[in-house]
C-alpha cells in the first residue's frame, strides 16, 4: 500500500466506521423484529423464523468483526499519517495533518492555518505529490505488520 492510499483511507475511516455501525444497527433491528410467517406456525417444518434469525446473527457477528478491524486500521492509519507527515515542510505538514488526520474541510484548514483557500488547496496538492513520492517500503515501516 502506498502513502497516498493510506492518507485517503485515513480521511475516509470515520465514514467507513459509521457505515458499518449503521449496518449493525439495521441488522439488529431486523433480527429483533423477525416473526414466523403463518404457514411456519402451523404444521410443517416451522423453522423459517429461526433460520432467518440465525442468518442475521451470523451477519451481525461478521459486521462486528469488520467494525473492530476497521477501528484498528484507523488507529494504524492515523499513526502512520502522523509519522509520514512529519517529513513534509511545515506549511504542507499542517494542511495535510488537518485535512487527512483531523478530517477538516479545506476551508476550515485554511482558517486554522491562516492561509487563503487557494493557497491551502495548493499546499494540499503539493503535499499529495510529496507523499506520492514516499517509497512503499517506507510506508510499510510505519504500518503494523497485520495491516493489509
Amino acid at each position: 500500500m502506498n502513502a497516498v492510499e493510506v492518507f485517503a483511507r485515513c480521511r475516509r475511516a470515520d465514514e467507513d466506521i459509521e457505515t458499518i455501525r449503521a449496518d449493525i444497527a439495521r441488522y439488529r433491528e431486523i433480527a429483533t423484529n423477525v416473526t414466523p410467517k403463518m404457514d411456519d406456525i402451523g404444521g410443517g417444518h416451522g423453522g423459517g423464523a429461526k433460520d432467518k434469525t440465525a442468518t442475521y446473527a451470523v451477519e451481525l457477528a461478521r459486521l462486528e468483526e469488520e467494525l473492530a478491524l476497521r477501528l484498528r486500521e484507523k488507529e494504524a492509519e492515523v499513526t502512520a499519517c502522523t509519522q509520514l507527515v512529519s517529513a513534509l515542510p511545515p506549511t504542507v505538514r499542517g494542511v495535510m495533518h488537518r485535512y487527512y488526520v483531523m478530517r477538516e474541510a479545506l476551508n476550515v484548514v485554511a482558517k486554522h492555518e491562516n492561509y487563503s483557500y487557494g493557497y491551502t488547496r495548493n499546499m494540499k496538492a503539493d503535499g499529495l505529490k510529496m507523499i506520492g513520492e514516499i517509497e512503499d517500503a517506507t510506508v510499510q515501516t510505519v504500518l503494523p505488520s497485520w495491516y493489509r
